[in-house]
């Protein structure tokens, strides 16, 4: 019975985020969503037959742009940089109007969000009493990326849920659907480097390949699909990025930052922080350095997006994991009495509450690099959350 009835809460719950979600798409007024403009714009051509990465200067198709906004826009000159493989989760969205596009973005990223924090609360230390507690979370601490997010129309909430999804079922040892479900992250492939290697060494170390083939089986069919509208995207992204790259543009994270000191864009200063880490992670793992997948992807996620090559702040809303393991740790260290982790989460989460806050209601495009200080906030959180974590092992031991 029990089983039964905690079946039929989570239905409840997910049916209120869905009406919860509903009614908010209702009064959002018009945004902008420039992202989700370019992505059904580029999708629109590739099932169409056409070049996806052709993509037209006039930006006239795009609806509910502030007329301040125009001109930014189109300095960005409105590209998809990623391989063709980015739109196989998203290609669908080509077949129908912009305006319905936007209409599901909006209710599907509502949804999503209230859906995410309920797997996350569930996942990391929720009873059924504190799951609002987990909700109103949403609402008072990570608002301003969440916002930025959804003006900007980011598709990153989508690997959010996947990664969401795929720990949940890894947990249950469900790894070929645990699997396909992380393929979906492949929408935003550059962002997760680091946590692809994550999941490979551990899904190894655990012997649960069924996860790594879910993953690759599930790609290549998404690939396959791509191909299918357009055989020639390989060709046309290879012609593309050799002219145009997306290393001028200044962004969120580290290594782009510290790139755009120099006169040119330096491949090793992009590449390098990520390369580093990758094998500092590497033979972390394979020396029984890192712990359970379930723990270990939210400690690694800030880094992979902090370290990728170009990451934006609407991109960290993926970190949603972390929150709800920190948060979960603090109050573990409040009820032991540890002063010292409770200040280290206390000014962790200041920085990661003050600085998001205040970016994330501010002019596009005039603060797209100074979103790299919440990445640096969530990585000292990640590092505060595993410094936790290790002293609990430690006493659980003793």
């Amino acid at each position: 019975m029990d089983g039964v009835r905690i079946d039929a809460t989570v239905r409840a719950e997910l049916l209120c985020s869905f009406a919860a979600a509903l009614l908010l798409c209702f009064i959002t007024p018009g945004l902008p969503l420039f992202d989700l403009c370019v992505y059904w714009k580029a999708s629109a051509q590739l099932v169409g037959g056409e070049n996806p990465y052709n993509l037209p200067a006039d930006v006239s198709y795009m609806t509910d742009i502030p007329a301040q906004l125009h001109e930014a826009t189109l300095t960005l000159k409105s590209r998809i940089w990623g391989p063709p493989i980015v739109f196989a989760p998203i290609f669908w969205i080509g077949y129908l109007p912009l305006q319905v596009v936007k209409g599901l973005f909006v209710l599907f990223f509502y949804a999503g969000a209230c859906a995410g924090w309920l797997i996350a609360a569930r996942l990391y230390g929720g009873s059924a009493r504190n799951l609002w507690v987990a909700m109103y979370a949403l609402f008072i601490f990570p608002v301003g990326a969440w916002f930025f997010a959804l003006s900007w129309g980011s598709p990153t909430w989508i690997p959010m849920i996947a990664i969401l999804a795929f720990l949940h079922l890894y947990s249950r040892e469900r790894y070929l659907a645990s699997g396909a479900v992380l393929s979906v992250c492949v929408l935003k492939p550059h962002l997760f480097l680091l946590l692809f290697l994550l999941v490979f060494l551990i899904a190894v170390r655990d012997k649960a390949f069924g996860s790594l083939i879910g993953f690759g089986v599930v790609a290549v069919l998404l690939s396959a699909v791509v191909l299918l509208h357009q055989p020639d995207a390989m060709t046309m992204y290879r012609e593309f990025i050799s002219v145009e790259n997306p290393y001028h543009l200044v962004t969120a994270s580290l290594p782009n930052v510290l790139s755009a000191f120099f006169v040119t864009p330096q491949l090793w200063l992009l590449y390098g922080p990520l390369l580093l880490a990758a094998v500092c992670l590497a033979f972390r793992v394979l020396h029984g350095g890192v712990g359970e997948m379930q723990i270990a992807v939210p400690l690694i996620l800030p880094f992979s997006l902090l370290l990728s090559p170009s990451t934006w702040g609407h991109d960290y809303i993926a970190c949603l994991p972390l929150l709800l393991l920190a948060r979960r740790q603090l109050l573990e260290s409040i009820a032991a009495g540890d002063r010292d982790l409770t200040f280290r989460f206390t000014f962790a989460l200041f920085c990661c509450a003050l600085t998001e806050k205040y970016l994330g209601f501010q002019p596009f495009f005039t603060h797209a690099f100074p979103w790299v200080l919440y990445g640096v906030g969530l990585a000292l959180l990640s590092y505060t959350t595993a410094l936790s974590l290790k002293r609990g092992t430690r006493s659980e031991s003793s």
